[in-house]
């Protein structure tokens, strides 16, 4: 399992227009059917996206996020003429005593701390392929700092 966060090109706020999160959005779940991984956890915030996936059997991160970046990159240059994202990403890889409920918990709470909404089942931008939004209800979130 991986925590990975992406960030916009420039620190933009590219996700604040529904349209760009569909269209990226649709995109992660494409790649990441194509690519062998399930998505635990996502939050689109403004300026960034985080992730909690799972790959699956032998499953390569750097070549989902690489077809991942490329095709949403690709996309975004031909609608708005504009880079997407900054180069690289960020990942962590989750060890056995690293509960993935928990940092799934840390990545849906991030609107709340950055006080965009008081509860993150408010807010749009969350979700999971994989995993009722209301399991992360009664987990503390992880630690990441």
């Amino acid at each position: 399992m991986y925590f990975v966060t992406v960030r916009t090109a420039y620190n933009h706020h590219v996700f604040t227009d529904p349209d760009n999160v569909k269209r990226v959005q649709n995109v992660l779940v494409d790649c990441s059917v194509k690519k062998s991984f399930r998505i635990l956890a996502y939050c689109f915030m403004p300026n960034h996206l985080h992730l909690l996936i799972e790959g699956q059997d032998t499953a390569s991160l750097k070549d989902f996020m690489r077809l991942f970046k490329q095709r949403t990159s690709y996309e975004f240059k031909r609608e708005s003429g504009g880079c997407l994202w900054q180069p690289s990403y960020y990942d962590h890889i989750l060890r056995n005593e690293e509960s993935f409920i928990r940092v799934g918990r840390y990545i849906v709470d991030n609107p709340v701390r950055a006080q965009l909404v008081k509860d993150f089942r408010e807010y749009p931008y969350i979700g999971s392929e994989t995993i009722d939004l209301k399991d992360f209800l009664d987990v503390e979130p992880y630690d990441i700092g």
